[in-house]
């Protein structure tokens, strides 16, 4: 999921181009998963990736990608997108627009919003615990 504009998507896209990356498309969410995947290609943790995206990539952005171990998320430094998620009995929905998580869980249930710059974290697979 991504929701937001990278304003240096063209200077990442030519960067990862170059070190042997192909793209299948010309959008945005498909730069952030190429990039994420490099910083942990790199060596970085899928943490530590996130936390670099707030300031490595320019623009308004709010994006969530998944591994084996957690979906991990992260919001630029504006907190311009949203990122909305409710979390109950051990599941998960989040999305950008409340009313998208409200349809997963129809019953009376908290909302949290993710409201605030530079946020990432993680949630892991299984006890879907916040990492950061």
């Amino acid at each position: 999921m991504h929701n937001g504009q990278i304003t240096d998507y063209y200077t990442w896209r030519d960067r990862l181009r170059r070190q042997g990356y192909r793209f299948l498309t010309e959008n945005d969410s498909e730069l952030i998963a190429v990039w994420v995947s490099d910083q942990m290609k790199q060596g970085l943790t899928m943490e530590q990736a996130l936390k670099k995206s707030i300031t490595s990539i320019d623009g308004v952005f709010t994006f969530m990608i998944a591994t084996p171990d957690g979906i991990g998320y992260a919001k630029d430094r504006f907190a311009m997108k949203p990122l909305v998620v409710i979390e109950q009995n051990g599941e998960l929905a989040a999305a950008t627009e409340e009313q998208a998580v409200r349809t997963v869980f129809a019953d009376e249930c908290d909302v949290i919003n993710h409201d605030g710059p530079s946020l990432y974290g993680i949630w892991g697979v299984g006890n879907r615990s916040m990492a950061a």
